[in-house]
């Protein structure tokens, strides 16, 4: 038995061209799994439809490799990625939303998620956040937390 007591190296990705590698910051052993969010995968029918759809949505191009035939990085600021995913698609998620994009201005958000016709577009609540679903049926928010209300606990 191999004991090895180095330091560990995060799991994060990295798109250059058409590889996804592992990179991240060294941790150590008693932190082998970092507390950072490299990735959230949102499961779709057909990527380059959904590519499309996603493109629209956030005013990117919808250019760039799909991945192994079924990955689409969609261009976000920040560290943690939306990867789109086509393989073995099943159901959406649609229970609760899974993540939220963040709306400097709430109002202007919602009017251009009425103008693409984004399904199941939601009204602003609680001065804060609305949910629509995106053309597979993927659940989540778009929300503008500055304006969230400190003297609540939760959003209702």
């Amino acid at each position: 038995m191999t004991t090895d007591t180095g330091p560990r190296r995060a799991v994060g990705f990295s798109i250059h061209g058409s590889q996804i590698e592992n990179q991240g910051p060294r941790i150590p052993e008693a932190g082998v799994i970092s507390g950072t969010i490299g990735a959230v995968f949102i499961p779709v029918r057909e990527i380059r439809r959904a590519r499309a759809w996603y493109a629209r949505l956030l005013g990117v191009s919808p250019e760039g490799d799909i991945l192994f035939d079924h990955l689409w990085v969609v261009p976000t600021t920040g560290e943690t990625k939306l990867i789109l995913d086509s393989k073995d698609f099943t159901a959406p998620h649609d229970a609760k939303p899974i993540f939220y994009f963040r709306a400097n201005d709430l109002q202007a958000a919602h009017d251009h998620c009425r103008k693409i016709e984004a399904p199941a577009l939601e009204p602003i609540r609680d001065e804060a956040f609305f949910t629509l679903k995106d053309i597979d049926g993927n659940l989540f928010m778009v929300a503008s937390v500055d304006r969230a209300r400190p003297d609540r606990e939760e959003c209702s």
